[in-house]
């Protein structure tokens, strides 16, 4: 496909971060978020932007701020002859902490809005203002605060995530410190989208009566004094109330918790029953101060109760929420605790986080040198930074670690498994003669896992998974006849239902398109009996995949487009979903939200007004895949009739260029290039062009514009034929400038384009059964607690 529209002139923000809300949410009509607080308050973050400079006019005034405000102060004088250390989150554009400080309180603030931070920096230069998120507050463990403020912060945060939030907040807040809530009271409680914002999106929570006391009492706050304040920016369906607590001090009540978390002598573990995860945790959030090994456990119970649920695919995936925000990393939580950092990053794992995963297990590793399944975990860690040359190191160093008796057969798969598994990442990185041993060690060491222990036939599934990583279809299918009726495969659904996904991969890989909807249909018949919303992900993504792949995606119609679209959103997988699938489905997002814009526009008889917008947007959505971490090839042939005076500005958007001369088309110095090069510029800057010259470039023209490559023509100077002019019309622009954002435009379509018709993503997709995704981590044993 060619894109060039006559005269059109675009902005120069083809390469920008927008912040748009298309942009926070992945693609085209995305749903907006219910549980995901990231998401959610990214795109609050990103309307505040956009109305920072109303705001900053009319926030003060408006929200009669002043009165609550001096109680919060004179509160903070009552405990503290000093200059109380406050922390603003949330602080907006500064009216607030402008306030505080000028009563003499030390203060930082934080927010998500860079543009608020501007105007509070501006607005109150003495103070320290850092962008951060409220959900994941990255203060050291040494500097705590006396006090917190947050007005309306609140009311954006789902009902469901108040009570977690309010806990997390404890770890930076000093016991006895004042907590100022200012919330509104009504009955607002969902996304709205307001002409006020341009009709940007925001999500409302205004709290019942009663609800912001009975959370703060859940989360371990004692209220001290609260007030409803009266004024112009109240209405007859909210009000502004404002409620002070301060964090209690008590510690576990070790008798009740002993009553929920119980040794069990015969499996050797602390085990909580299913029916009282609940009120465990619930005591555990209500709980003042926690140790590092009771923080932990709360982590734990809420990796318990994610799985517990995994059927329920909301209270799956808000447990999940719940756990993000407790998790800790070195950074903000001080422990000299191995099974502290071991259980923190082994969870971090699981939800694909991996800067914090290596982060803990580095540190677990410091406290307990050449522990086994730290270094495991810590591979695997390493493996997820796609540093595979360390992950390698890593796992081989467990080979052989002191206690080596001590692991199991089950434990020593395991490592084999990940070995195989970081080999063929390596190879896939890699193109020489090292990349081919790469793969030798990657199938060796998964055979090896394969035939280790008595549940060693459980990795077959990524056998086949390594198979279809190095295009190796045949393999896949040969071991999918060998193992799909086997026995063992028979009794194990799960690895059973792996296989099938893997085969159907493998189908598509070869272009069997009924084979792979057959096998696919199978793996979604399983997953929704079992009510498996993971595996109902993948299969969604896949089976689109088979028909973006069957399909020129060019083909497409609009409304082709938004159906696929649909299906993804309606399938989104959890936090504990393997990153490469994440990414993966995340590309395709963007990918089909990007050609929906531009077929949306370019189908249309005329350019629409706002066309540039419209393709920005979509350029957008192209980049996106470089940010996350695809490999940029983008690549712009040159030919022109002066090399040298190519204009620097045809370079701007970062391809890689290759020049040739005019008479070099068509000849073996250039014949690879014409092939391999799907965008060309083709520049007459200086002179005349000579008949046999000009035959060569219109016959290269004609063939390979036939085949789908994309060809812009720039003539300033007219140097070309009227005859060519005519014959050629619609190859040529008006600018460099012109040529230079339509080339890079194709590029990133091609791309986007040949992403889509490859069988998979950047790296694999995982429902196999493995120790890092499936398994319970054990609680912690509380100093204390009654056995």
């Amino acid at each position: 496909m060619q894109i060039a529209v006559k005269g059109l002139k675009l902005q120069n923000k083809l390469l920008t971060t927008t912040g748009s809300l298309a942009a926070t949410l992945i693609g085209v009509n995305a749903p907006l978020p219910l549980i995901d607080l990231d998401k959610i308050l990214t795109i609050v973050a990103d309307t505040y932007n956009y109305t920072a400079p109303v705001d900053d006019e009319k926030q003060f005034n408006d929200s009669n701020l002043a009165e609550p405000l001096e109680t919060f102060a004179q509160l903070l004088r009552k405990q503290h002859k000093q200059r109380a250390h406050v922390l603003a989150l949330n602080c907006g554009t500064g009216w607030e902490a402008n306030f505080l400080m000028a009563r003499g309180f030390d203060l930082v603030g934080v927010d998500t809005s860079a543009e608020m931070l501007r105007r509070a920096r501006s607005r109150v230069p003495g103070g320290k203002f850092l962008r951060m998120r409220m959900q994941n507050l990255q203060v050291p463990p040494e500097e705590t605060f006396d006090a917190i403020w947050s007005t309306r912060t609140l009311i954006h945060v789902p009902q469901a995530l108040v009570v977690d939030l309010l806990a997390s907040w404890k770890r930076v807040l000093k016991p006895g410190g004042i907590l100022g809530l200012g919330v509104n009271v009504g009955e607002r409680n969902s996304w709205e989208i307001s002409e006020e914002m341009s009709g940007s999106p925001m999500l409302y929570h205004y709290f019942a009566d009663g609800e912001l006391e009975e959370a703060l009492e859940a989360a371990g706050y004692q209220v001290v004094e609260k007030a409803h304040i009266t004024g112009k920016s109240n209405s007859a369906e909210s009000r502004n109330f404002f409620v002070f607590a301060q964090r209690t001090d008590a510690s576990l009540d070790k008798t009740i918790y002993s009553q929920y978390a119980q040794y069990d002598e015969h499996e050797k573990r602390r085990t909580v029953r299913p029916e009282d995860l609940e009120s465990a945790i619930a005591l555990l959030l209500h709980t003042g101060s926690l140790t590092p090994v009771e923080q932990t456990n709360l982590c734990l119970l809420y990796d318990q109760l994610a799985l517990r649920d995994r059927t329920d695919e909301y209270r799956y995936k808000l447990a999940a929420q719940k756990l993000k925000l407790h998790l800790q990393t070195p950074e903000t939580l001080f422990a000299e605790d191995f099974a502290v950092w071991l259980a923190m990053g082994q969870l971090h794992l699981k939800l694909a986080q991996y800067p914090q995963a290596t982060s803990c297990l580095e540190q677990a590793l410091r406290l307990q040198h050449d522990h086994f399944a730290t270094l495991v975990c810590l591979s695997y860690a390493y493996a997820g930074l796609r540093n595979f040359d360390k992950a390698i190191a890593t796992a081989h160093s467990a080979e052989r670690p002191p206690e080596q008796s001590q692991v199991s057969d089950e434990e020593r798969a395991e490592l084999y498994h990940a070995l195989g598994h970081f080999y063929i990442g390596r190879c896939l990185k890699g193109t020489n003669e090292a990349s081919v041993q790469d793969r030798e060690k990657g199938d060796y060491y998964m055979q090896l896992a394969c035939s280790t222990g008595k549940n060693g036939y459980l990795y077959i599934g990524c056998l086949a998974r390594i198979y279809n990583e190095t295009k190796r279809f045949t393999e896949t299918i040969q071991l999918f006849d060998t193992f799909v009726e086997n026995e063992k495969t028979r009794a194990d659904e799960k690895l059973e239902n792996a296989l099938y996904f893997y085969r159907a991969e493998a189908s598509i890989g070869t272009d069997r398109y009924a084979n792979a909807r057959a096998h696919l249909a199978h793996v979604e018949r399983y997953a929704r009996a079992n009510q498996d919303w993971d595996a109902l992900a993948h299969v969604k993504l896949y089976q689109i995949r088979a028909e973006l792949k069957r399909k020129n995606v060019g083909e497409l119609s609009p409304d082709d487009i938004r159906s696929h679209l649909s299906t993804l959103y309606e399938h989104e997988p959890s936090p504990y979903v393997a990153e490469s699938f994440r990414l993966d489905r995340e590309n395709v997002i963007s990918i089909l939200s990007a050609f929906y814009l531009i077929k949306q526009s370019i189908n249309e008889q005329a350019p629409p007004d706002n066309f540039d917008e419209i393709l920005a947007e979509a350029i957008y959505y192209l980049e996106k895949m470089y940010e996350r971490g695809e490999e940029r090839s983008l690549n712009l042939l040159i030919f022109a009739d002066n090399p040298g005076a190519v204009p620097g500005g045809l370079y701007k958007y970062n391809c890689g260029p290759q020049t040739f001369r005019f008479d070099e088309v068509g000849t073996d110095v250039t014949e690879r290039e014409m092939h391999q090069f799907r965008v060309w510029a083709i520049l007459a800057l200086t002179g005349e062009v000579p008949a046999s010259t000009l035959s060569a470039i219109t016959f290269a023209i004609g063939r390979f514009s036939h085949e789908g490559y994309t060809i812009y023509i720039y003539d300033p100077k007219r140097v070309l034929p009227e005859f060519v002019r005519k014959s050629l019309n619609s190859f040529f622009v008006d600018s460099v400038e012109e040529i230079a954002q339509f080339t890079y435009i194709n590029m990133l379509y091609d791309r986007a384009r040949d992403y889509l018709s490859s069988t998979r993503g950047s790296s694999a997709i995982d429902i196999t059964p493995s120790r890092q995704s499936s398994s319970n981590i054990d609680l912690l044993p509380i100093e204390g607690e009654v056995r």
